[in-house]
């Protein structure tokens, strides 16, 4: 199981190992890719609130 670094994301990879038995064990690991890109000033924005 791959999951993003953020401590949330963490948290539900935790859950979820919690929920399956032994015979389901996987491998838990934090990967760097997933991280939510930052597009600075114009994050968020919709394309009307860009074009402003």
């Amino acid at each position: 199981m791959l999951y993003s670094p953020y401590l949330r994301a963490r948290a539900t990879a935790q859950a979820i190992l919690q929920c399956l038995g032994p015979e389901d064990m996987l491998a838990v690991v934090s990967d760097e890719r997933l991280r939510e890109k930052e597009f600075g000033i114009t994050d968020r924005l919709t394309p009307l609130g860009y074009r402003g």
